[in-house]
């Protein structure tokens, strides 16, 4: 039979227990029988009974059984032909097998509702541990209670580095007077309202990253309407921020390059548009109808190259920026330009600048533009 522990008693140690008293349950019983006495030892009896009962459960039903009956047996050669003692010692072994079934019966529903309670428990645990959100529940004083592995990765603190302990708060909030802050707001307003929503911080995380969380945040109280701990749900917004930023920035950048270029081009089209009024007048002149020509092919050239500029253009801010080769920049824009005999120099220290993806078209302008006014002179 396969034994289960108990709270107080180590597994290891059940069947060595239930066999010493049932023996020395046993042993008494042949002493006092063999003496003359038949009171009293017998309720020794009931401490094997209840151990294999509760251990063991239903399955210790025969072996309780058993027991009493042997006990039966014994007094029935000891005691016999006393008609009352054998009555009273099978009233007595009735007594032990109804209380071991009533203990098995008892302890069966009892390992019943503890089974029933750890896959709760593990199921709660499976989803606080797979969901992809922050979720951590920490007591009135801040210590954390649970740390879920989203908050593992977000933060990049292990649970056993902070579970029980309230000083992930000050590595998360480092500086001193942002973390009095934040604390002192969330204080408020769960004061207030007993729940916090869509509040943000931004967190230091272990590798020294800074991450954008949104919080979520209820007090849960206890049976004497106190706050006793606190569920918190963090959702990871830095992303989100920075597209949010990077789209901000494109507006910005693509309603100055609206204005910018309206402008230029209506200034290329007005020139055009005086030339075209004065070629009318000069149309039977050859000379100067040609250096009029001349004038409107450039107004044009200027307003095709307004144009393409645009079209580089309306993409400058909508990725966020990264770190970029200044070198790499410069020999990307060199591979598309007709550099003939222009030599260009790089920088042998080869620095890096955090900028957008079309970093490139600014060497390309410059050097464009360079090497065209160069030829010109």
């Amino acid at each position: 039979m396969r034994s289960v522990s108990g709270d107080l008693i180590p597994t290891s140690f059940v069947l060595p227990l239930i066999a010493g008293v049932t023996i020395a349950a046993i042993a008494l019983t042949l002493y006092c029988f063999s003496h003359g006495i038949s009171t009293v030892f017998m309720h020794l009896y009931y401490l094997p009974i209840i151990l294999i009962a509760y251990f063991y459960r239903r399955r210790g039903i025969p072996v309780l059984t058993g027991l009493s009956l042997f006990y039966l047996a014994l007094a029935a050669f000891f005691l016999y032909p006393s008609i009352i003692e054998s009555g009273a010692a099978v009233l007595r072994t009735g007594t032990f097998i109804l209380i071991g079934v009533v203990v098995a019966e008892l302890s069966e529903r009892l390992e019943k509702k503890k089974e029933d309670c750890r896959i709760a428990q593990e199921y709660q645990k499976s989803i606080i541990d797979n969901a992809n959100v922050w979720l951590t529940i920490l007591d009135a004083k801040g210590k954390i209670l649970i740390w879920n592995c989203a908050a593992e990765t977000m933060s990049g603190y292990h649970a056993d580095e902070v579970l029980g302990q309230t000083g992930i708060w000050k590595a998360l909030y480092p500086d001193k007077d942002y973390r009095r802050k934040i604390t002192g707001t969330i204080t408020r307003i769960i004061t207030e309202k007993n729940y916090l929503e869509n509040f943000e911080s931004e967190v230091r995380t272990k590798n020294g990253s800074t991450r954008t969380i949104s919080w979520n945040t209820r007090g849960m109280m206890n049976d004497e309407g106190a706050v006793e701990w606190y569920v918190a749900i963090g959702l990871d917004t830095t992303e989100h921020k920075r597209a949010e930023e990077a789209l901000r920035q494109a507006y910005k950048q693509l309603n100055l390059l609206s204005s910018i270029t309206r402008h230029d081009i209506l200034n290329q089209l007005m020139a055009l548009k005086g030339y075209l009024y004065l070629s009318h007048e000069v149309i039977d002149n050859p000379t100067i109808l040609s250096g009029y020509l001349q004038k409107e092919e450039q107004a044009a050239n200027a307003i095709e190259a307004q144009i393409t500029f645009t079209r580089d253009y309306q993409n400058l801010g909508v990725a966020a920026p990264e770190w970029q080769s200044v070198n790499a920049s410069i020999d990307k824009a060199l591979s598309g330009l007709p550099m003939r005999d222009i030599r260009v120099e790089v920088d042998p220290k080869n620095p890096a600048i955090f900028a957008d993806r079309l970093f490139e078209k600014v060497f390309y302008n410059l050097i464009d533009n360079a090497s065209v006014t160069g030829v010109r002179r």
